[in-house]
């Protein structure tokens, strides 16, 4: 039952433009990308959950920025939110005590 309604919902709504993911993914990518760069010599292995949540962060966001260039076929709404709340948790999980 709840599966229609949300096909119904989905599709009742625009997909989001191709070229909107690749810019939200190419951002995260440069932002982790500079702060593994500028993490790793300051502190070293110090702030290890710092670390692993920047690389996990680079790795996310240059995969789906990859598939979204690679991809002919437009991405669904529910795709690219649950992919935004992923990235947008990662980047939150920076502000918890180190570890």
């Amino acid at each position: 039952m709840f599966e229609t309604l949300e096909d119904k919902l989905e599709k009742s709504k625009k997909p989001p433009s191709p070229g909107y993911p690749i810019l939200i993914y190419g951002f995260h990518a440069v932002i982790s990308s500079i702060a593994l760069l500028r993490g790793v010599p300051g502190h070293g292995f110090s702030r290890l959950f710092s670390l692993v949540d920047w690389a996990v962060l680079f790795l996310l966001s240059a995969t789906w920025l990859v598939t979204s260039l690679r991809s002919s076929a437009t991405m669904s709404r529910h795709d690219y939110w649950v992919r935004g709340i992923i990235l947008l948790s990662l980047l939150m999980a920076q502000d918890l005590p180190y570890i």
